[in-house]
């Protein structure tokens, strides 16, 4: 997998949106590592469209090309609202994306119009000052309990790291332009950390039972400049869905699990435990995240090939099958006899 291949894509989606989407669709844009230049081998092609009406939708795909999973999904009108308000997070989808086709010159007017109030509200200090005190306190309300298990007080602490980070970034108004992927250096970056920031940030990550993790996320929290919000929630809970919609998440999810399996081998601890968080996160019923290590990723590693495997089998002991293709022609052919 390469950058020819996600260009190729990009074509393909580029074509795909004007010959069949006109009308249905609004917008296609780009955003992530193939837009910021941040790509590897295994990166995938980050992808958005803004639909216009029910069947604009059917341009959605999930899919996994040379073993990279991909997911080129939905996002609204109100949604991109909600990011220019800065209401809720994954701001580089706003601010950052690259507009690959449009269907009217309004269409991309009203786009471009919201980057620019996006940009505006990282300027006005009421407003980022406002998102930021939102995000601490939902850091807050995250804080785990002493008493939980190891893998809910990990995921939990993933939580306040993530919520925590974005409150302080929007302080300073900004928001982290390369994601996960270097959003603890982008992090270590900001003018005004807390004193003992880095250090107490680690302290979470090397924690290893619940009242350490618990222990060091309230020290990280009391460092920062936004006070206990009072409130606490603990992380939804449930079971596989249904074969079909396992499939497609599988398809959505299988570049954060190569993501550990590189981590792993680079020892890049941050960002293999924020995916960790990720894929535990939408995969609540398997055990991934307890298997963290600081010292050691290996156990993760591990772990995480253990709970793919079990996806993947549950996806073909359901009677559902993984779109994947080992080319892009594979995949081109199974477009055309998919009528698109």
């Amino acid at each position: 997998m390469g950058r020819e291949t996600r260009d190729r894509l990009a074509a393909w989606l580029k074509e795909t949106a004007r010959r069949s989407f006109s009308g249905k669709a609004a917008l296609v844009c780009l955003f992530g590592s193939h837009v910021s230049g941040t790509a590897n081998e295994h990166s995938d092609l980050d992808c958005y469209f803004v639909p216009k009406t029910g069947e604009g939708r059917a341009l959605a795909r999930t899919f996994l090309l040379q073993g990279v999973g991909y997911d080129f999904f939905p996002l609204t009108w109100e949604r991109l609202e909600g990011l220019a308000r800065l209401e809720e997070p994954l701001l580089p989808l706003l601010g950052d994306a690259r507009v690959l086709w449009f269907d009217t010159a309004g269409d991309l007017l009203r786009f471009r119009q919201l980057q620019g109030r996006l940009s505006a509200a990282l300027r006005k200090k009421d407003l980022r000052e406002a998102a930021a005190r939102e995000r601490a306190g939902r850091a807050w309300s995250w804080l785990p309990d002493p008493d939980c298990g190891l893998g809910e007080s990990r995921l939990q602490a993933g939580f306040v790291l993530m919520d925590l980070a974005e409150a302080l970034a929007l302080r300073e108004g900004t928001y982290f332009h390369n994601g996960l992927k270097r959003q603890f250096s982008d992090l270590l970056a900001l003018r005004a950390l807390p004193e003992r920031f880095e250090e107490r940030y680690l302290a979470v990550l090397k924690g290893e039972t619940p009242r350490e993790i618990g222990t060091a996320c309230r020290a990280l929290l009391e460092s920062c400049p936004w006070p206990d919000s009072g409130k606490r929630r603990s992380p939804a809970r449930s079971g596989p869905p249904d074969p079909e919609a396992l499939a497609a998440l599988y398809e959505e999810l299988a570049s954060t699990f190569q993501k550990i399996y590189r981590c792993a081998e680079s020892g890049d601890r941050v960002l293999a435990y924020l995916s960790a968080v990720c894929l535990q996160r939408d995969l609540p019923w398997l055990e991934l995240v307890s298997a963290y290590r600081y010292d050691d990723l290996a156990p993760l590693a591990g772990a995480a090939r253990q709970a793919e495997a079990e996806v993947r089998r549950a996806v073909r002991e359901g009677g559902a099958v993984l779109r994947e293709y080992a080319s892009f022609e594979q995949f081109e052919q199974a477009q055309k006899e998919r009528g698109c």
